[in-house]
């Protein structure tokens, strides 16, 4: 095939220009406007972002990022115990094959985006510890592959869904479940004995009310199980006796 002499020189100046316009792993555009669009929102008071995120590195090669071998994207963003405040940029769902987020122990406030609930290979979440407020997405009992949702100690309010066989039918993978320390109310879904995979339910610290589920007994895998310090009433099922795999039980101060 021959080429216009024109067109082989424009081509040549591109590959000049841009060396990388061939290679996944720096022309990912879309993973990196969602980092910086996520790095726009935060105040960082020990300049970690600000020195460590910039344009002229891979963004695979930024503190808290990893990346996927072979399409170079992100798969991993995990940045906790440092004092970043602000609000978690929507645009993070853009980063579509994320599959573990941890920001765990910072000061973010506002409420979890709806969008963050559109990461379709997401497993693990852990936004505990901060000050995040509003209620929890609706459409993040909707993540069928999640396994762990971690948002103890914000304040997060409101009910679990009252469709209540829909928490176990679309969390099938969930083995932790910790909502502690937030201002959550209702009752305890018995939709959650579904949950077949669960081991840890923590929803302690909280104002749900009613009985404890005797469904829960059903969650054969459960090693922790607290739910004190809430508005519970009522006698402990006697069929929580069936977890045989239980190593700690916690209902006091109801």
């Amino acid at each position: 095939m021959n080429f216009h002499p024109f067109l082989f020189a424009a081509m040549h100046l591109v590959l000049l220009l841009f060396p990388s316009f061939l290679s996944a792993e720096h022309n990912n555009f879309t993973d990196l406007t969602a980092l910086l669009a996520f790095k726009a929102r935060i105040s960082d008071p020990y300049n970690i972002l600000s020195t460590n995120w910039t344009a002229n590195t891979s963004f695979c090669s930024w503190s808290g990022i990893s990346c996927s071998r072979r399409r170079q994207k992100v798969v991993a963003l995990n940045i906790v115990n440092l004092p970043l405040y602000g609000t978690i940029a929507p645009q993070i769902a853009n980063l579509s094959f994320l599959s573990y987020l941890n920001l765990t122990n910072n000061s973010l406030v506002g409420p979890i985006p709806d969008s963050n609930t559109q990461m379709p290979h997401l497993k693990q979440l852990w936004l505990k510890e901060n000050q995040l407020s509003g209620s929890i997405p609706s459409a993040i009992f909707n993540m069928s592959l999640l396994a762990t949702l971690s948002l103890v100690y914000n304040n997060l309010f409101g009910i679990l869904p009252s469709n209540l066989t829909f928490i176990g039918s679309m969390l099938p993978q969930i083995e932790i479940l910790s909502l502690s320390g937030n201002h959550r109310t209702g009752n305890i879904p018995f939709g959650l004995s579904h949950c077949y995979h669960l081991r840890v339910l923590s929803l302690s610290f909280n104002q749900f009310s009613g009985n404890i589920p005797s469904e829960v007994g059903n969650l054969k895998q459960l090693r922790l199980l607290y739910l004190g310090a809430n508005n519970l009433i009522g006698k402990i099922p006697p069929s929580l006796g069936n977890l045989t795999n239980l190593l700690k039980l916690e209902v006091g101060r109801n």
